[in-house]
């Protein structure tokens, strides 16, 4: 199966292999993490338009939506029974705990949960969690560059 390369704003360079609509690279992004694995459900010629946007939106939003999705993030971790006990989280050290891992930009407004508005793109921020082995990844829901819910999947 032959590897295809386009380079297209926001993402850079980006592949796909063969027919797929799937593109991929690896990406760093400020606020959010280093090394993210990026993953466009596009088409067989590249991210759409409004996938584009999307993730134009996160990546100039990245500082607000760190700063939205802390406290959730330490919420959702605690309830969620998974804490280790001598682990105290806090907004100055819950990010040293998350490891970035995927990012999804997904083909329509829909994630697994949230629906945005139409003709827009849902992304889901994945990490894992440093001492959750077995723990599914800790996900933040972005709809138009703005959190819209902290879940696990």
């Amino acid at each position: 199966m032959f590897v295809k390369s386009i380079t297209i704003f926001p993402f850079g360079d980006i592949s796909g292999k063969g027919q797929s609509k799937i593109w991929e690279r690896k990406l760093d992004i400020p606020y959010l993490g280093d090394g993210f694995l990026i993953r466009i459900w596009g088409t067989k010629e590249g991210p759409t338009v409004s996938q584009c946007e999307a993730f134009d939106k996160l990546i100039n939003n990245a500082e607000q939506i760190r700063k939205d999705a802390t406290a959730r993030i330490i919420h959702f971790l605690t309830s969620s029974d998974i804490v280790p006990a001598d682990i105290e989280l806090s907004s100055s050290n819950v990010w040293a705990f998350l490891l970035p891992c995927l990012i999804e930009v997904h083909a329509n407004n829909e994630y697994s949960f949230g629906v945005g508005k139409l003709g827009s793109n849902a992304i889901s921020i994945g990490y894992d969690i440093s001492w959750g082995e077995g723990f599914p990844l800790l996900q933040i829901g972005v709809l138009d560059g703005f959190i819209d819910e902290i879940y696990s999947e």
